[in-house]
């Protein structure tokens, strides 16, 4: 028996005005399984992890977390199962 994902994205598409950030994005986490995100400025990274806590609204797909989809819950209640902490990062150009 398969288990279930921790974390599951299917089709997740966001758009600002005529700007594509995320198209169509699907992503199965298992328990333990470790995701690296990578892409150029610009490419949309941001945008799908607002959309995964809460900060924005996918315009299609969903979100499940062990199960249960957090795009449906309410701001207050997808704070519980996932959170997360944004810093900014600078770029040094000499160490």
């Amino acid at each position: 028996m398969t288990e279930t994902p921790v974390l599951e994205l299917s089709g997740i598409s966001k758009r600002f005005g005529d700007i594509v950030a995320n198209e169509n994005i699907s992503i199965s986490l298992a328990r333990g399984e470790i995701l690296a995100l990578l892409g150029e400025n610009g490419a949309g990274k941001t945008t799908l992890m607002s959309i995964l806590f809460g900060h924005y609204r996918a315009d299609s797909g969903g979100v499940l977390i062990d199960g249960w989809n957090c795009l449906r819950a309410n701001p207050g209640r997808r704070s519980g199962p996932a959170s997360a902490w944004c810093t900014s990062i600078f770029r040094w150009r000499q160490i």
